[in-house]
C-alpha cells in the first residue's frame, strides 16, 4: 500500500546520536501504535528497507480520537484519523516526514539530534538565495518589548538594511533557487521544498540530496541572513561570561495549547486525580511564567532565583550541545502536568511535568554578561554589530542639565497651580525639552498615546514628538524603563495623528488637568488651541516629508555612567548583569521605532 503514498517534500532533518538497529526501528513503532487510541491494522509497515545507499522505515494506520471541537464526551463518540511516518537514513542523518503519526520521545531522545542552525543556513540560506519571507525573534527577554515579526517581499536582501534587523534572529524563512522554493525553520530542524506530492522513493531520493549538500558545507551563508544575529556554538561562551537571566518563553507554551493544530492541555494531579486547566484558570500560571528569573552562581552551580528574592527556583546547565532547564520548581506549576489533548488514553496518562516540558521544548531563553549572546530555542546567538560595544547606541542618548534638578514625576498640585513643579520632570520637560514645539498637549491620565504631544507645523519639515516622562534615582538598570517602553513601542501607530482619533481626544484635551484627586488650572492644551490642532494633525497627515520622533525623558539615567560602561565594555570589562537587561530593552526600542520610520531618543542627565 506504500505505493499510493502521495505527499509534500517536507521533513525534520536530524543528526544520529547512535546506531539505529533494526529492532529499535520496530520498538518505536510498536510505541507510535501504543500512544493511540483503539489503532487499526497497519495500512503498510517497513522497515529498514534498502534504496541507493538510504534505509527507510515507514508505518501507516489509523486511530480514535475526540473530535477537537468536542469536550467530555461519550467514549463512543470519535472520529477516525489516519496518519503516516517515514523515516529515511543517510549516512550520519536521518530525515523524518509525518502526518499526524511521530516519532516517541524516548526514540529521538537515545538517537537523534536536531541538525544544527548552522547547517540549515548552509544548505537553505545560501549567497545565491533570494529570500522572500522571514519570522524574526527578539533576543531580549523583556515581555514590554516587541517579541516577533514577520517580513514579506520579492526580494528582502533589497528592502531590509541592518537597521531593521538587529537585535533579532531569524525563526524560519522562505527563500527561492532559482525555481525551487524553500522554507526552513532552523529551531526544529524543518525543511520544506514546495513541490507536488511525492511517492517514498522520491522522497527517499530527495532526502539523500538534501544530506549531501548539508554535508558538504562548503556553501557561503548569504549576506542577507548575515545581518541578524548569528549561531553561535557554546563554546563561544568564555569562562568570564556569566548567566545574568533567565526567562520562559510563555508566548510558544500559550500557543501550544490554546492555538495549535494538534493542542496540548494543562493538568492538575492533586489527590491522585487529574483535572484538566482550562483557558480562565491558566492564567496565573502565565502571570508567574512572564518574569524574569535572575541567575547566580555558588560555586559551579548556576541557580535561577526568584523575583525580588533569593530564592531557589531551579538550577541551568551548559553543557556541550545544549543549555538545560534542569530544574524549575516555583509554587505557581507545582503538580502541574502537560499532555497532547488527543494522544487516546485516559487524562493524564501520558502527561509530563511542565517544567520538564519547558526543557525539553526548548522553551525558555537565558542572557549572559556578555550582552552581544542570547540563548534561545534551544540555539545560541550572537548579535555581530554588538562586539563593538554597542555601535551607535549612544548616538540615541541625548541630555538635558536640568534633570539633574528633578525630584519627582509630576510635582504637586492644587486648585492654584498653573503649571507643572519647575523641579518635576513633567515641568522640566514642558520648559526645556519641548520648548520647540509650536502646539504642546498634556494626555497625561487619559487613555493616553504619551504623557506630552508637540507638533511643529510651520516648520518644513513638519514634525510629530510623543513625550514619556518618568522620574527615578540613578541607576544603569532596566527598572525605570519597562513602563515607557512598553507605552512608546505600543502607541507608535498613533503618531499618524488620524483625524478620527484627534476630534475625540479633543473633548478631552480642552479640560484643565486633575491629579491626585485635586483640580489644577493646568491647561491640558499648553500651547495652541482646537483650531490649530486639527490644522496642525492635517498638514502632517498629508506632508510626506513629516518627521516622527519618540522621547523617553528620565532622570534616571545618565548618559556620562553609560559612556563609561560602553567603554570598560570595549577594554574588555563584563558589565553588570541589569546594564545587560536595561541595554536589550532600550536596544528594542530604537530597533521597533526604526522599523516605522518613526527616530527614537532617550532623554536623560548629562
Amino acid at each position: 500500500m506504500i505505493k499510493h503514498l502521495h505527499t509534500p517534500k517536507a521533513a525534520y532533518f536530524f543528526r544520529k546520536t547512535n546506531k539505529i538497529t533494526r529492532a529499535s526501528v520496530e520498538q518505536m513503532f510498536a510505541d507510535v501504535r501504543r500512544e493511540k487510541e483503539k489503532p487499526s491494522n497497519n495500512i503498510f509497515k517497513h522497515i529498514k528497507e534498502s534504496y541507493n545507499g538510504a534505509a527507510w522505515s515507514s508505518i501507516s494506520f489509523s486511530f480514535l480520537q475526540e473530535p477537537s471541537f468536542l469536550k467530555n464526551v461519550p467514549s463512543d463518540l470519535r472520529e477516525r484519523i489516519y496518519g503516516f511516518l517515514l523515516m529515511v537514513e543517510y549516512k550520519d542523518h536521518v530525515l523524518v516526514f509525518k502526518s499526524k503519526l511521530d516519532i516517541t520521545a524516548d526514540f529521538k531522545g537515545k538517537y537523534l539530534q536536531r541538525i544544527s542552525t548552522e547547517k540549515v543556513e548552509c544548505s537553505i540560506a545560501t549567497e545565491s538565495s533570494t529570500f522572500e519571507k522571514i519570522r524574526l525573534r527578539s533576543m531580549t527577554t523583556s515581555k514590554y518589548s516587541l517579541q516577533a515579526k514577520t517580513l514579506e517581499a520579492k526580494n528582502l536582501g533589497r528592502i531590509v538594511g541592518p537597521s531593521g534587523s538587529n537585535r533579532y534572529f531569524a525563526h524560519s524563512y522562505r527563500v527561492r533557487h532559482g525555481d525551487d522554493c524553500y522554507s526552513a525553520t532552523p529551531s526544529t530542524g524543518r525543511i520544506t521544498l514546495r513541490s507536488s506530492g511525492c511517492n517514498h522513493l522520491q522522497l527517499v531520493e530527495w532526502s539523500i540530496k538534501e544530506i549531501d549538500k548539508i554535508l558538504s558545507g562548503g556553501t557561503a551563508t548569504s549576506s542577507f541572513i548575515r545581518n541578524f544575529a548569528r549561531p553561535v556554538e557554546l563554546s563561544s561562551i568564555g569562562s568570564a561570561t556569566k548567566v545574568t537571566y533567565v526567562s520562559i518563553n510563555s508566548s510558544d507554551l500559550y500557543e501550544s495549547l490554546f492555538e495549535s493544530a494538534e493542542p496540548m492541555r494543562l493538568i492538575k494531579h492533586e489527590n491522585g486525580v487529574y483535572t484538566e486547566i482550562d483557558y480562565e484558570a491558566a492564567k496565573p500560571i502565565f502571570k508567574v511564567l512572564e518574569t524574569n528569573f535572575a541567575a547566580e552562581y555558588d560555586g559551579a552551580l548556576i541557580n535561577i532565583v526568584g523575583p525580588n528574592s533569593s530564592n531557589k527556583v531551579g538550577r541551568i546547565v551548559i553543557g556541550k550541545t545544549r543549555i538545560s532547564l534542569r530544574s524549575f520548581k516555583i509554587s505557581e506549576i507545582e503538580d502541574i502536568f502537560i499532555e497532547h489533548r488527543n494522544h487516546g488514553g485516559a487524562l493524564g496518562t501520558k502527561s509530563i511535568e511542565l517544567s520538564r516540558y519547558l526543557d525539553k521544548e526548548n522553551m525558555f531563553t537565558v542572557l549572559f554578561s556578555d550582552y552581544t549572546m542570547a540563548y534561545i530555542d534551544g540555539s545560541l546567538y550572537r548579535d555581530e554589530f554588538l562586539v563593538d560595544g554597542g555601535g551607535g547606541f549612544l548616538n540615541y542618548i541625548i541630555t538635558c542639565s536640568e534633570l539633574k534638578n528633578a525630584t519627582s514625576e509630576k510635582g504637586n498640585f492644587s486648585a492654584t497651580h498653573q503649571e507643572f513643579d519647575p523641579d518635576s520632570v513633567f515641568g522640566i520637560a514642558v520648559k526645556h525639552i519641548c520648548h520647540n514645539d509650536e502646539i504642546l498637549i498634556c494626555d497625561d491620565l487619559l487613555e493616553e498615546w504619551a504623557d506630552f504631544i508637540g507638533v511643529s507645523y510651520q516648520t518644513q519639515p513638519r514634525v510629530v514628538s510623543f513625550y514619556h516622562a518618568k522620574h527615578g534615582a540613578l541607576s544603569l538598570g532596566a527598572t525605570h524603563f519597562h513602563i515607557s517602553v512598553s507605552q512608546a513601542i505600543k502607541n507608535l501607530g498613533l503618531m499618524l495623528l488620524e483625524e478620527k482619533l484627534v476630534e475625540e481626544k479633543l473633548k478631552t484635551w480642552g479640560r484643565n488637568y486633575n491629579n491626585d484627586g485635586k483640580k489644577t488650572k493646568i491647561g491640558r492644551i499648553i500651547r495652541g488651541d482646537s483650531a490649530s490642532i486639527l490644522a496642525a494633525s492635517k498638514e502632517v497627515r498629508e506632508y510626506p516629508d513629516s518627521i516622527r520622533r519618540v522621547y523617553i525623558v528620565t532622570s534616571s539615567l545618565s548618559k556620562g555612567k553609560v559612556k563609561d560602561v560602553l567603554d570598560d565594555i570595549k577594554k574588555g570589562g563584563q558589565p553588570d548583569p541589569y546594564f545587560v537587561q536595561m541595554y536589550w530593552l532600550l536596544s528594542s526600542y530604537f530597533s521597533a521605532c526604526a522599523e516605522v520610520g518613526v527616530y527614537p531618543y532617550v532623554v536623560c542627565q548629562e
